[in-house]
């Protein structure tokens, strides 16, 4: 991984440099303003192919069988909260076909409902309280490890 990706930029900017370094050449998602910024920056800074859906659970199980058929990590991204939550079903169909996929979503659950009534509240959600009891882990990306992290992120996942 190029030390450029892990140290400037925005977040989303280093996710995105570092999903195209680990060989995401497609990615399947419903758009939403959490992952809005991160599909910018894979199609007009890597080049990458978005492939766009109409129901979140379609992103993920789109990139399941892209992974099936190729033997590569399937990416997908939807946003948080209940767009993440819409990703749940074709996400534990991966997870128990053993399927090397990530999924990339915004996380806005450390956001005060009463100062973010929306991101905060209806969007709030904590991926690993729903993702921990059905055995699919969950990294989280940090804004000065952001792109280590999405490395574990694909090992992990490369490995499953």
């Amino acid at each position: 991984m190029s030390s450029t990706a892990q140290a400037t930029g925005t977040v989303v900017e280093q996710l995105a440099a570092t999903m195209s370094e680990l060989g995401a050449t497609d990615v399947f998602t419903l758009m939403g303003a959490g992952n809005l910024r991160l599909i910018h920056h894979l199609v007009t800074g890597h080049g990458v192919a978005v492939h766009h859906l109409r129901h979140e659970n379609g992103a993920v199980g789109a990139a399941d069988g892209y992974a099936r058929v190729t033997g590569r990590v399937g990416w997908c991204t939807v946003t948080q909260g209940p767009g993440f939550t819409n990703a749940v079903t074709a996400l534990l169909t991966a997870h128990r076909a053993r399927t090397p996929l990530l999924l990339v979503t915004a996380d806005s659950s450390n956001l005060s409902a009463r100062q973010s009534p929306f991101a905060g509240g209806v969007q709030g959600l904590d991926p690993a309280v729903l993702l921990d009891p059905l055995g699919i882990p969950v990294v989280r990306a940090g804004a000065g490890t952001a792109a280590a992290d999405l490395v574990a992120a694909h090992r992990l996942a490369a490995t499953e």
